[in-house]
């Protein structure tokens, strides 16, 4: 899962250019307007028994919240994550995933104390290997 984790952080560095970024432990102190990521391992399956040591799938839930200093900014903002992020697929030696559509939270555009409001949208992610 380390490999998945690298690759779509690195995705997101190299691509991304709509608003900071802080990534899951950073210490970023960010503008009103950013976006945080999160890596959040959910299970894990044996779908095949071949080649004696198996066929796994990951399942990974990435979690990105979406700040800005208005509900129709960051409703605005969590639909260019999901241009950016949705039905994104990469392949390598040590992964290969597919990350699956935005679901909203289901909170909506949530007003934190600073003036700042947060939306937060999740993706399902698998991982052959």
């Amino acid at each position: 899962m380390k490999s998945v984790k690298v690759a779509l952080e690195k995705y997101f560095s190299d691509n991304w250019t709509e608003t900071p970024i802080r990534f899951q432990g950073d210490k970023l102190k960010p503008d009103t307007r950013f976006i945080e990521i999160n890596f959040i391992p959910i299970d894990r399956t044996i779908y095949s028994t071949g080649n004696g040591r198996g066929r796994k799938r990951d399942l990974i839930q990435f979690k990105v919240s979406c700040f800005d200093s208005s509900s129709t900014l960051v409703f605005g903002l969590e639909d260019k994550v999901r241009e950016f992020l949705e039905c994104y697929e990469e392949s390598d030696t040590d992964y290969n995933f597919y990350v699956g559509e935005g679901v909203p939270s289901g909170r909506g555009a949530t007003a934190l104390d600073n003036g700042v409001f947060v939306s937060i949208s999740l993706y399902e992610v698998r991982n052959y290997n």
